[in-house]
């Protein structure tokens, strides 16, 4: 009899089960099996659900940022496995919370970097299936001022389908999704997260236009200020980047399904928005920034992995701004995604100043 443990589907690729490895501890993560059994919204310990992506992602870092028709050269490239779905889901088994996803790559040789990536990270609960076209890769270009800009082919992860969803979320106590997937797969797996009782948390990055299905299956919508923004002109708002634009879009929001809006603002921290709560203000972490990518997908693992532990709201926001503040100082975001214990000594240290002004 197979490990359930390992989710497999004729089809799929499977991941080696998890064990205390010297690759696995030399990864940074914490010795939890990232793997769920069958059980309800309240289970012990929790479980995440990711309805992840995989992309090969290049990353250059430059002194700044290169104009129109100009080449530059680079401080330094990084490649590395990525995709904000894998990126969440590591951050999240980084930090303790055993996790099952799925995710789709294509028939060809980086496919296979997606399958290694999750066994030496120990993420075994990830069902890869393999689909008839190209591995999603993307390109990441970041200056010294902090500044950045992305491309993505998603290839692989757009073919994901609801059909895929068949075996279900395996008693998840949270799911959450990004938009390097289709509609028609989040749509399915936050019905069955909602129709249990299951909260569902959403990034929809990179933006596209919200449908007012899928928005009705979100517990929490993640957005930076440029999908705030982008967001606003979908609902036809003037967001801007200041707290009454967003105070107007969180009514927007928060009356089509979510009782949660978050708007990070990068070095301006972040502000928040419930139903029947007043808006709530984190101010950022002081760090040096080095590279800004893959905070955003830091800030959501360490905010859902708090969410799933039951910490106080704020507490779980404090909690995602320092993982984005350790995930800055750092080139690239693999060694960006923070383990409990950094997350403990940032959070910390951050306390000891806060008591020294």
């Amino acid at each position: 009899m197979s490990d359930p443990g390992l989710y497999l589907v004729p089809g799929a690729r499977s991941c080696a089960p998890f064990a205390k490895t010297a690759s696995s501890m030399n990864n940074g993560g914490d010795q939890t099996v990232s793997r769920c059994q069958v059980r309800g919204p309240m289970s012990d310990p929790p479980c995440a659900f990711v309805i992840a992506s995989f992309v090969v992602a290049c990353c250059a870092r430059v002194p700044r940022m290169p104009t129109a028709g100009e080449s530059a050269a680079a401080l330094s490239v990084l490649v590395e496995p990525g995709g904000k779905g894998f990126n969440v889901a590591l951050g999240l088994h980084r930090l303790g919370i055993a996790v099952a996803g799925i995710l789709a790559t294509g028939n060809d040789a980086f496919g296979d970097m997606a399958t290694k990536a999750l066994s030496d990270f120990g993420l075994p609960g990830i069902r890869v299936l393999e689909k008839d076209g190209s591995t999603g890769t993307g390109v990441g270009i970041s200056d010294e001022a902090g500044d950045n800009r992305v491309a993505i082919g998603l290839g692989a992860n757009l073919l994901l389908a609801k059909e895929d969803m068949a075996r279900g979320l395996y008693g998840a106590s949270l799911v959450i999704g990004q938009f390097e997937t289709c509609d028609e797969v989040l749509i399915e797996a936050f019905s069955m997260a909602r129709s249990s009782g299951v909260e569902t948390v959403l990034n929809p990055s990179p933006f596209r236009a919200i449908s007012g299905r899928l928005l009705g299956l979100v517990s929490t919508l993640i957005v930076n200020e440029v999908e705030a923004e982008q967001f606003g002109r979908q609902s036809g708002l003037d967001v801007g980047n200041g707290a009454e634009g967003y105070g107007a879009l969180a009514d927007v929001v928060l009356s089509s399904g979510p009782g949660t809006l978050i708007v990070t603002c990068g070095d301006r921290g972040l502000i928040a928005f419930r139903r029947s709560h007043p808006p709530c203000r984190v101010p950022a972490f002081s760090v040096p920034c080095v590279d800004p990518l893959g905070a955003g997908d830091a800030f959501t693992a360490a905010f859902c992995a708090s969410l799933l532990r039951g910490e106080d709201f704020e507490d779980c926001l404090r909690a995602g701004s320092a993982s984005g503040a350790f995930c800055v100082q750092r080139h690239g975001v693999i060694q960006g995604l923070p383990t409990t214990a950094d997350l403990s000594t940032l959070l910390d240290q951050h306390k000891a100043q806060v008591r020294r002004r």
